[in-house]
């Protein structure tokens, strides 16, 4: 753990976790986007 505060890695190990988070749950983001306004335009 010295290490990473050391060399102020902690912010870049972070940033990488971030980066895969979003990039992992960005098709389920999408795809439920497709379903709310499919099911919201019958409504119209």
């Amino acid at each position: 753990m010295e290490f990473l505060a050391e060399y102020n890695l902690i912010g870049l190990i972070i940033e990488v976790a971030t980066f895969l988070i979003i990039g992992l749950f960005h098709p389920l983001v999408i795809k439920c986007e497709i379903l709310f306004w499919s099911r919201l335009l019958v409504f119209f």
